[in-house]
Order: structure tokens, then C-alpha cells, then sequence
């Protein structure tokens, strides 16, 4: 578990550094059900991941395509961030770096879950 963590949070660490190809806001009809609420901060696309979880797919070849169809990443490499409304209204800076981080975790392959 310790090297889960720590190679989880070194994708997430290294990704954060890099940047990622932000997309906002989505297209309102495509992506209607992941920007949902106003709470809703942001959200990522996988659809395939490598053998450490990390995305492999989809894979888009331009910011401008992020905003037609689901991106994961492009062909460099650089992991795709959905930004919803909610990112631009009353969310302070605190609740927006938790939710970069958040993503980017996913971006490593963590997963969302109940208890």
C-alpha cells in the first residue's frame, strides 16, 4: 500500500508540474451529466489506462478537439482537465487546488468512492 501511495502521488506531483490541458468550460450538451451541479468542480475522461492505472486513452490531438468529443490525453502526453461552471464561480482557491489534486489523482488511476 505504502508503494501505492507513493507512486500515485509522484504521477499526481510530476502531472501538476507539467500542466494540464484545461477544457472550459465543456460543451453543455456533451458533457451534461459530468458538470451536473454547481458543485461540480471538474471532471476526467479515461477509457483506458496503462498497467499502473495510469491514462493511456482517449487520446486527442488538440485542446480544440477537447471541446467536441472526450479526451484523456494528447499525443504528448499531457492528460486532458475538464472544468466545469462551477470552477468559475464562487469556488475559492483552496477548493480549486483540492480539485486539481483530486483530478490529477484520478489521472493515476484512484478511483471515487462511497463509504
Amino acid at each position: 500500500v505504502k508503494r501505492r501511495v507513493s507512486e500515485v502521488l509522484g504521477v499526481a506531483g510530476r502531472e501538476l508540474r507539467r500542466g494540464f490541458i484545461y477544457v472550459y468550460p465543456p460543451s453543455s450538451v456533451r458533457f451534461k451529466n459530468e458538470c451536473g451541479d454547481e458543485n461540480t468542480l471538474g471532471f476526467v475522461v479515461r477509457e483506458g489506462s496503462d498497467a499502473r492505472g495510469q491514462t493511456t486513452a482517449p487520446i486527442c490531438t488538440s485542446r480544440d478537439e477537447a471541446f467536441e468529443r472526450p479526451c484523456g490525453i494528447d499525443q504528448f502526453d499531457r492528460l486532458f482537465v475538464y472544468l466545469c461552471r462551477g470552477w468559475g464561480s464562487d469556488a475559492e482557491d483552496p477548493a480549486r487546488v483540492t480539485a486539481l489534486f483530486h483530478l490529477a489523482l484520478h489521472h493515476a488511476g484512484v478511483r471515487d468512492y462511497t463509504y
